[in-house]
């Protein structure tokens, strides 16, 4: 990464975590945290992190479409697997209240999450992986506009700042 994509990446982290630190009754900075805590967020940063690489790598010879079909179906039996060996099944069953809702869960699982990847193994074949890497971490910033539309959820200004500097580094990274 050159030091323009470097401050880019820093001004992205920053804005993130400005987005997502903001809390109304409680101060993060005396919050003490553990590695009981942490432990499963570096352990998920960890496997994203390999997710991109391998994909970059897989990618040599495959375009996103094949690379996309490869990650879902992985991920399916990924979920199978850890389900089966958790023998949580019945946690999956829940009583047929609504019809339309699970119509509109399933298509927008489906599809929403087969965009969402075909469009991040796009970013991860044609740019470099800590970019693409870094640029598909923005959703909690990209939801603002969308939470406060649909849900008018106030945003408040901290929010905005963390937006703002999201997409500065952003424009930095492009």
């Amino acid at each position: 990464m050159s030091l323009l994509n470097l401050i880019g990446s820093l001004l992205i982290i920053g804005g993130i975590a400005l987005v997502i630190a903001k809390k109304k009754d409680q101060n993060l900075i005396d919050k003490k945290i553990s590695l009981v805590d942490l432990g499963p967020a570096l352990l998920a940063s960890l496997g994203q992190a390999g997710g991109v690489i391998l994909s970059k790598l897989g990618m040599v010879s495959l375009d996103p479409l094949s690379a996309t079909q490869i990650r879902l179906i992985g991920g399916l039996v990924g979920m199978v697997l850890l389900i089966s060996f958790l023998r949580n099944w019945k946690e999956l069953i829940i009583p047929n209240t609504n019809k339309d809702s699970y119509i509109a869960i399933g298509y927008v699982s489906i599809v929403g999450t087969f965009i969402a990847v075909f469009l991040s193994m796009i970013a991860i074949k044609n740019a470099p992986a800590a970019v693409a890497s870094v640029l598909m971490s923005t959703q909690p910033v990209l939801i603002l506009p969308i939470s406060w539309l649909l849900t008018k959820q106030k945003v408040q200004l901290v929010e905005v700042i963390g937006a703002c500097m999201t997409l500065l580094g952003v424009s930095l990274l492009i």
